[in-house]
């Protein structure tokens, strides 16, 4: 669900906060936790520990669905002004820099760039579910 940056960041405001309590049954630093937290499709979730018990020898598991889908979006943020021109049937379609990028057809047809790529209901579906459409 998060990337490992974004999870990087959660554990280090998990870690500040808990400390911040200052209480004192709690260590003076590094505190042990293990947050897990559930998205909003069961395939979505994330388990997040602190920092310091990952290393060069141990590193954090990736998964590279997550990291490539962040920084996809990431650069559509940056590199280009993203509209969701038409929520309403028969068609979702996504422009940048007025060119369409994406449409999603109700029978499950998904184009890229004009292109035909795949018929599918379950993404188009997941990409409703995604953009709270």
């Amino acid at each position: 669900m998060f990337s490992v940056a974004e999870k990087q960041k959660i554990a280090e405001e998990i870690e500040k906060l808990l400390l911040s309590f200052n209480h004192p049954e709690m260590p003076k630093a590094k505190p042990n936790f293990k947050l897990h937290i559930d998205g909003a499709e069961s395939w979505s979730w994330a388990d997040i520990e602190p920092n310091w018990k990952y290393g060069e020898n141990n590193p954090p598991g990736v998964n590279p669905w997550n990291e490539v889908a962040r920084e996809k979006l990431n650069n559509l943020q940056t590199e280009s002004q993203i509209t969701v021109l038409d929520q309403l049937e028969p068609s979702l379609i996504i422009r940048t820099d007025e060119k369409e990028a994406m449409r999603f057809e109700p029978n499950g047809d998904i184009y890229i760039r004009g292109e035909l790529v795949e018929n599918n209901k379950e993404v188009l579906k997941r990409f409703k579910v995604l953009l709270n459409v």
